[in-house]
């Protein structure tokens, strides 16, 4: 990929921020424009019930509604890593969602807050 891209490297940071695809919606009434959310697959199905206007309260989902207010913006993939935001995990290494840059030594509010983001 690095060579595609006339990169020198690319590393495992790099290849979770090709995880982002474009989720597009077209429909009547709803105000054009480009969201930055960060969301997954498992979020399409919330969001276009919510569009639809289906409620949908008896049933289990693990997605959210990705037009929501204040949601939870924790992409979570099948291997344990996430992309939020904020941060990036990959294996056993935690990134800097906006820089890339490694975080060497988590401090103990930030093991906090990344365990925080997967549960809530």
């Amino acid at each position: 990929m690095a060579k595609l891209l006339g990169e020198k490297t690319f590393n495992d940071f790099d290849n979770a921020q090709f995880q982002k695809v474009p989720f597009m919606i077209h429909m009547p009434g709803l105000k054009g424009g480009i969201n930055h959310t960060y969301g997954g697959e498992i979020d399409v199905m919330p969001t276009l019930l919510n569009l639809l206007g289906v409620k949908n309260t008896g049933t289990v989902q693990f997605g959210s509604d990705l037009l929501a207010p204040n949601r939870n913006q924790t992409v979570a993939f099948r291997n344990g890593d996430f992309v939020t935001p904020t941060y990036t995990k990959v294996g056993s290494r935690y990134y800097m969602t906006q820089t890339g840059k490694e975080i060497e030594k988590l401090t103990a509010a930030q093991k906090r807050l990344s365990i925080r983001q997967l549960i809530v």
